[in-house]
């Protein structure tokens, strides 16, 4: 058995997810924001409850990954106690473990996305011309793609260099059944489209936001 902290295993993943969804927000902030033209009222909207939504984000998120890895903590208690784990549980803690930057990549976007919607309703309701607010909610989104990008890969990482040696000590990832299969090609086809979709949303953004507000 590796000797390793259980408690830096057991919240890697959720810590690493995390950091992801913030790095994003301020990426997606310095990428957009700072390039593009604002309402006044949506800044001032967007500082009275946008500390409210993000809390709201981090808790949701907290909760539901923390439920998710159940099986793979307990699992990481017993092995650390030197105490047999039971096959059952660790065939699930596996296919959770292989799963889980799937899972949690599209669970950041649904999140993303239901918050944006939310805001973007809010706004308008508030008083904001319309097409601000479906700018706002275009900004949300593209924070929502770069967030699932930046997530899915600091994921894998995690997964490949911290857990897999753990619960995989001779390998043979490809052979645990119902989870998602990570290929090269796969993968290096994810990354393309980020490198290439991102930046071209970008660029679609602020045009948008420009011709708007000239």
């Amino acid at each position: 058995m590796l000797n390793y902290n259980r408690l830096v295993v057991s919240n890697a993943m959720l810590v690493a997810n995390l950091l992801a969804v913030s790095g994003s927000s301020l990426i997606s902030y310095y990428l957009t924001e700072k390039t593009s033209f604002h309402d006044q009222q949506i800044i001032e909207l967007g500082g009275e409850y946008g500390q409210f939504l993000e809390l709201v984000y981090f808790l949701t998120l907290m909760v539901l990954m923390i439920w998710y890895e159940m099986p793979i903590r307990r699992a990481l208690k017993m092995m650390q106690a030197n105490i047999p784990v039971d096959p059952n549980l660790e065939l699930k803690a596996r296919q959770r473990l292989l799963n889980e930057p799937y899972i949690i990549a599209i669970a950041d976007f649904i999140i993303w996305i239901i918050m944006g919607l939310v805001f973007m309703v809010f706004i308008i309701n508030a008083g904001v011309e319309p097409i601000m607010g479906y700018l706002e909610g275009l900004d949300m989104l593209l924070t929502a793609f770069i967030t699932v990008t930046t997530a899915f890969f600091m994921l894998q990482f995690i997964l490949q260099k911290w857990l897999a040696p753990i619960f995989f000590p001779e390998g043979q990832l490809a052979a645990v059944p119902r989870t998602q299969k990570t290929k090269i090609k796969k993968t290096l086809l994810n990354l393309f489209f980020a490198l290439n979709f991102i930046p071209l949303s970008i660029i679609i953004f602020t045009q948008l936001d420009y011709a708007q507000c000239r």
